[in-house]
């Protein structure tokens, strides 16, 4: 798995994990693994590998709103990856 992960970094493809694990777990993941970021906590909590700053959404009745001061991270996510 590090071999593919180290390849598609060489390739500049973009790579960001995905779990319902907690934010500990990926904090953990993104500080060594050469990915973008993770999406954690069921799609709760965006953590990009360059920044410590989390940024948590909710689900509201009209979708999902940033609950921090970082949608625009959300915004280009879900338009690279929907």
């Amino acid at each position: 798995m590090l071999q593919g992960l180290e390849d598609l970094q060489t390739a500049v493809i973009p790579v960001v994990i995905v779990t319902g694990r907690l934010a500990g777990w990926v904090s953990g993941l993104v500080s060594y693994l050469p990915v973008q970021g993770a999406i954690a906590e069921n799609g709760r909590l965006l953590h990009p590998s360059n920044s410590r700053n989390l940024s948590y959404c909710h689900r509201s009745p009209t979708g999902w709103q940033m609950g921090s001061s970082k949608p625009q991270v959300y915004q280009r996510l879900k338009a690279e990856f929907p």
